[in-house]
């Protein structure tokens, strides 16, 4: 059976200011999921890794290295990732600063790996190596810190500094770019999640749905995911004329990412304009733009016709099936034609 690799990483900064403003202590902390998953569709492996280094400024030495300290941790299931998630979104609720929730997650298997450079100066370099067994996780509105807990079931300390902690803040308003970290943190887990059901429901359709994940990262790409994603739902259930709409939903986003790399943004027109441009009109405003070749505007023209047909009297069944199959074929010649645009995209 052929397995498929999937990783995703995403990099946290935050700066502890002294009285001129200026940084004297840098924390830099990064997270990664990653694993691999079968072709049915299965989740193999899921490994998360957290890592934290921090650069602090020695007297007239300027910033040096100060400590590092990380985990590599295989969970049990993807599904704990969820759990991080939700744990996260209601730490929000928290009234106070000091105000906590605590969960703890079971692994496999795991390492932890902590190297302390000064503390204090003058002593020698610790270093810390150890097999783990769990994740305490502690979320708070002000940060949200992983601490690897060992075979011995004890945290582990590397002495007086933080476990690998992603800061942000909800409720004071101190760091702009700290505001924003939760949101980020947030997103980063919702997109893993998304891709895991990507996963999970691209043996659904005739198409590998994980190969649309670069789309993320183009303006309205996220929507053609989503979209995709309600169509392999649907069609799981037997509900096939809404998988149906969503296939159509998906082609309309298509168009619409393609055009905002051309420099048409046509959710900014609609809001503006006070308007919805119709399946239609993406075709034409595409065509005339050079994004799309005369034989798919053809198409693209014929499947508009057919849609509005199938709108109108409901079909199901086998013929909505073939439907779909034909839906399928179009979709992936759009993004053939559409995928240099993209990559040629207007800033």
């Amino acid at each position: 059976m052929r397995m498929y690799d999937y990783n995703f990483e995403i990099r946290f900064e935050h700066n502890i200011l002294n009285e001129g403003a200026n940084p004297y202590k840098t924390f830099t902390s990064v997270i990664k999921i990653y694993g691999t998953y079968d072709n049915l569709g299965n989740v193999k492996e899921c490994w998360l890794q957290v890592e934290m280094y921090a650069d602090k400024q020695f007297y007239m030495w300027g910033m040096d290295r100060w400590f590092e300290s990380s985990f590599s941790a295989k969970l049990l299931s993807f599904s704990d990732i969820e759990k991080l998630k939700n744990l996260l979104m209601e730490s929000i609720r928290l009234p106070t600063n000091s105000s906590q929730l605590e969960t703890e997650i079971e692994i496999d298997e795991g390492n932890y790996y902590g190297e302390l450079y000064h503390w204090p100066l003058s002593s020698e370099p610790k270093e810390i190596r150890e097999k783990i067994n769990s994740i305490r996780i502690i979320a708070s509105p002000k940060e949200f810190i992983f601490i690897p807990i060992s075979n011995q079931n004890q945290p582990i300390y590397l002495g007086e500094v933080a476990h690998p902690t992603i800061f942000y803040s909800t409720i004071d308003k101190e760091i702009n770019q700290d505001r924003k970290n939760y949101s980020k943190l947030l997103e980063f887990f919702q997109k893993a999640l998304q891709y895991f059901e990507i996963i999970k429901y691209s043996t659904e359709m005739d198409i590998n749905l994980s190969q649309f994940k670069y789309l993320d990262k183009f303006e309205y790409g996220s929507e053609i995911l989503k979209h995709l994603l309600d169509c392999a739902k649907c069609m799981e259930y037997g509900i096939l004329h809404p998988a149906l709409n969503s296939f159509v939903h998906a082609i309309e986003w298509t168009l619409i990412t393609g055009l905002k790399a051309k420099g048409k943004d046509i959710i900014k027109e609609e809001i503006e304009k006070n308007r919805r441009y119709h399946l239609s009109e993406l075709v034409e405003e595409s065509h005339r733009l050079g994004m799309i070749s005369d034989k798919m505007y053809d198409r693209l023209k014929n499947f508009n016709q057919i849609q509005r047909r199938w709108s109108a009297h409901h079909k199901t069944g086998e013929l909505i099936e073939k439907d779909i199959r034909d839906t399928t074929e179009l979709f992936m010649g759009l993004i053939k034609e559409i995928k240099p645009n993209l990559e040629n995209r207007t800033e």
